[in-house]
């Protein structure tokens, strides 16, 4: 079965003119029907909008599924919502239990909250990554930069990869940008410990995947209570 890519309607108002219009947007798109739409949201063009009525140009995320088959892979966006929404997160349970039904238990489900969190899930995937091994990289990652870099308050760190070349970025609250190079041997140190381990803690549905799901991880298995 597909999940084929659906377009719905919904109503926006410019913020500068409040001109009000009826656009299409993008309630589940299909990156192996619509290939194009993959390139638009690595470009981050997918999300672009323009005023009819003024010409401003806008960057409107909303909320939506991605689907690529060729990975087996789902990514649920949510966008404009708490973390803990109880209304987001019995939607993503209904979800998940459709998704399920339909695909078995082969498929990766996975939830963000951002389209940065969007492409770096997409770009782990496709680099032969598993974004939960990543998540654990990072929580490493930040010990390591406390230690070497005190007075940098990293507020988030994303893999990225160009030309070949895998690294991640490091984002502080002022915006200030740092990078450093993907350690092959790190990621497959981590893989062989925790990759039979990490099922344990996923609940086989659009699970979020993140910092605060790493650092659970990693508390609950290492028992040095000094790392983090």
């Amino acid at each position: 079965m597909r999940i084929m890519s659906r377009l719905k309607r919904e109503k926006i108002t410019c913020p500068v003119c409040s001109n009000e219009k009826e656009i299409a947007i993008w309630a589940s798109v299909n990156v192996d029907i619509n290939p194009e739409t993959k390139e638009q949201i690595l470009n981050r063009e997918f999300f672009n909008w323009r005023c009819d009525n003024c010409g401003q140009k806008f960057h409107l995320v909303y909320s939506c599924l991605y689907h690529d088959m060729s990975n087996k892979l789902m990514i649920y966006l949510i966008a404009n919502n708490p973390k803990n929404s109880k209304a987001e997160l019995a939607n993503l349970q209904q979800l998940s239990d459709q998704m399920r039904m339909f695909f078995g238990s082969e498929y990766r489900l996975t939830a963000v909250f951002s389209e940065n969190e969007l492409i770096e899930k997409i770009k782990i995937v496709d680099c032969g990554k598993d974004y939960r091994i990543i998540e654990l990289y990072k929580v490493i990652l930040r010990n390591e930069l406390f230690k070497t870099r005190p007075n940098y308050k990293v507020e988030h760190i994303y893999f990225d990869s160009s030309d070949d070349k895998e690294f991640f970025v490091f984002l502080d609250n002022e915006g200030k940008c740092l990078a450093t190079e993907f350690r092959q041997e790190l990621y497959h140190g981590l893989e062989e410990d925790f990759m039979d381990k990490v099922g344990k803690y996923t609940a086989n549905r659009f699970d979020v995947i993140d910092l605060d799901w790493a650092v659970n991880v990693l508390n609950d298995v290492w028992s040095d209570d000094d790392f983090i």
